[in-house]
């Protein structure tokens, strides 16, 4: 059901020349063993450089980190932008994004490596796939 909307979803934002891809990517992905959302993103850069994140590190916008609401810190999570496709890892060491009706927010690098930091905004497909081995949240 959900590799279905998935590619109904990537067929209506996406170009038609991805579909293809798109089709591939899903298949590929074991969606009943993984926990996936599609949410809207958005990214922060300089503004919050060397501060504290939630985990208590600080924040490096070259670094490919990303703040969620509720997913463990440490959780590894492949990040897909479905406007083009592109594919990054990010690791959530904060909480976030602030702003209404945003389910993600990634630093500025990734931003820039998933093709959406002049956008501002994006819809990202966020599947975990590896879970922090011990609970630091």
């Amino acid at each position: 059901m959900l590799a279905e909307f998935l590619l109904a979803l990537a067929a209506i934002y996406c170009s038609q020349d991805l579909l293809p891809t798109a089709e591939k990517l899903i298949k590929d992905c074991d969606l009943k063993q993984t926990e996936v959302e599609i949410v809207l993103a958005s990214w922060y850069g300089q503004k919050f450089q060397g501060k504290k994140m939630a985990n208590g590190e600080r924040f490096n916008k070259n670094k490919p980190t990303a703040a969620h609401p509720t997913l463990d810190f440490g959780t590894k999570v492949e990040l897909i932008n479905l406007s083009n496709l592109k594919s990054e890892t990010a690791t959530i060491e904060d909480r976030g994004p602030r702003a209404l009706g945003r389910g993600i927010d990634v630093s500025e690098a990734l931003a820039e490596d998933l093709g959406f930091k002049d956008d501002g905004l994006t819809f990202l497909v966020v599947r975990v796939i590896e879970k922090p081995t011990s609970k630091n949240n």
